[in-house]
């Protein structure tokens, strides 16, 4: 629990007054959550470079930062104002999926706070995030991530953005059901799903024959559905595709593995004044296309044909 020599020095200079004019360790503790909160400290997830010393500099100058910024220098005062104390990292928030009953954890939601340990009361949680910006604790990270969203703009009481979510939950259920199936793919399970296509007593030569047979036809029925996919009827699909040709015009080629969400964030990134434009699209053509919403198809062509990127200057 004790600091690095030579350290610091205005940090523990600012903890030891402190100390002179606290009654107890509890008020020191107070102390610090209030330097944090009336000293114009600011929530951000681009905080400025920190190349000399990390503390002082975030103590006392820049004053920007995320949790772990405050947890980190907030543990580093009560360490030397003579306090046991210690940064915490866990995770703080979720978001709740109706679809399979659970609550999804994702790396954005990764937190972290300090603990002091306080005579007669042992480890005690003190938050200093919490007094910097209030809401990263009430709403989640998700209201700073949602900033940079291509769906920021929508309206969050609309029908397009509820059935956007919906859609969004279904697909969440469905890659959790996958893990799980996956992860759990026992020996045992193995056999009761051989057993349930009825090959119970198949030898390893016979399986190996019968699954590539499988393997074959499954890759057949595969070419066939893509050669299909190329000249689909959907009209949502038409519609994105001409949206996708359109974005690849402006040198915005969609790639293989990206998905319509990461594709319209990846857009979003790189040309901010195509945001409204292709967050409507994008979240219209996801809704129409996985969340079976009853809105009319020509909605979504509409606004394709409007869509008219420019190449910057």
């Amino acid at each position: 629990m004790a600091l690095p020599r030579q350290r610091h020095p205005r940090a523990v200079a600012l903890a030891q007054r402190w100390v002179k004019e606290a009654q107890s360790p509890r008020a020191v503790v107070l102390r610090g959550l209030a330097y944090f909160k009336t000293q114009g400290f600011a929530y951000t997830l681009l905080p400025p470079a920190l190349p000399g010393d990390s503390v002082d500099q975030f103590l006392f100058e820049t004053r920007a930062g995320f949790c772990e910024h405050f947890a980190a220098s907030f543990t580093v005062l009560m360490r030397a104002a003579g306090i046991p104390a210690r940064v915490v990292t866990g995770y703080q928030g979720g978001e709740y999926n109706p679809v399979s009953d659970y609550l999804l954890i994702r790396q954005r939601d990764a937190h972290a706070w300090a603990e002091v340990y306080l005579p007669h009361e042992g480890w005690v949680r003190v938050d200093p995030t919490s007094v910097v910006a209030p809401s990263r604790l009430s709403l989640g990270i998700e209201s700073f991530a949602d900033m940079r969203s291509p769906l920021r703009i929508l309206d969050r009481n609309g029908s397009v953005f509820r059935a956007w979510r919906g859609a969004a939950a279904w697909w969440e259920a469905v890659n959790f059901e996958w893990a799980q199936w996956v992860l759990g793919y026992s020996t045992q399970r193995q056999q009761d799903f051989l057993a349930e296509l009825g090959w119970e007593d198949v030898e390893a030569g016979d399986l190996l024959f019968g699954l590539t047979g499988e393997v074959a036809l499954i890759l057949g029925g595969l070419a066939r559905v893509t050669l299909k996919s190329r000249n689909s009827t959907d009209p949502v699909v038409r519609a994105y595709a001409e949206f996708c040709r359109k974005l690849a015009h402006v040198q915005l080629l969609r790639a293989p593995h990206e998905g319509p969400l990461s594709y319209a964030q990846r857009v979003v990134l790189t040309r901010p004044d195509l945001g409204s434009d292709v967050a409507h699209i994008t979240a219209l053509y996801t809704t129409l296309r996985y969340a079976g919403a009853r809105i009319a198809p020509s909605l979504l062509r509409n606004l394709v044909r409007k869509f008219s990127p420019r190449r910057h200057q």
